[in-house]
């Protein structure tokens, strides 16, 4: 009777039983993930959305708990979580301008971020790309992508405010 042959991974886990996986366990390949846990953003078409499950987005909306701030100084009394999920700067939500709505963390609730503002972030000072990635549940190489396009538009600005300014 001959036996299958045992396979392991270059870290010494067995993958006779996982199939075609290049050599790679799945523990490994989970360990090698650059998401590590996280769930991908989720887009919501507004074109898609019915009557019903807007009526029931207002519902859930808070009833002017808190006055929605207009300042950085009027964000200072807010509890955080911040519950202004409709905020410019709250993490939670983007609105595209298409008028979809992107879901950055569509798998927790907004009072459940550990940070829900993007200026809360700015006050903590610098962050490496990683973290910055960790919480805004993208890859470290896009939270770099994203950098180099910000960069980018800050020097045209600064160019051309340069040359209006000079005589």
């Amino acid at each position: 009777m001959r036996r299958a042959a045992q396979r392991f991974c270059k870290h010494g886990h067995d993958i006779s039983m996982v199939g075609r996986n290049h050599g790679v366990c799945n523990e490994c390949s989970r360990q090698r993930s650059r998401r590590k846990e996280s769930v991908r953003p989720r887009t919501i078409s507004m074109q898609r959305v019915t009557q019903r499950q807007l009526k029931v987005w207002r519902a859930e909306a808070p009833d002017g708990e808190h006055a929605r701030p207009r300042t950085r100084g009027d964000c200072a009394n807010v509890p955080r979580p911040c519950p202004f999920v409709g905020c410019r700067q709250n993490l939670y939500l983007d609105v595209q301008s298409n008028g979809n709505l992107k879901l950055n963390r569509p798998d927790i609730e907004p009072g459940e971020m550990r940070f829900s503002c993007c200026l809360d972030l700015a006050e903590l000072g610098g962050m490496t790309l990683e973290q910055l990635g960790v919480v805004m549940n993208m890859t470290r190489e896009r939270a770099r992508q994203v950098e180099d396009v910000l960069l980018a538009k800050l020097a045209a600005v600064t160019t051309h405010l340069r040359e209006e300014l000079e005589p």
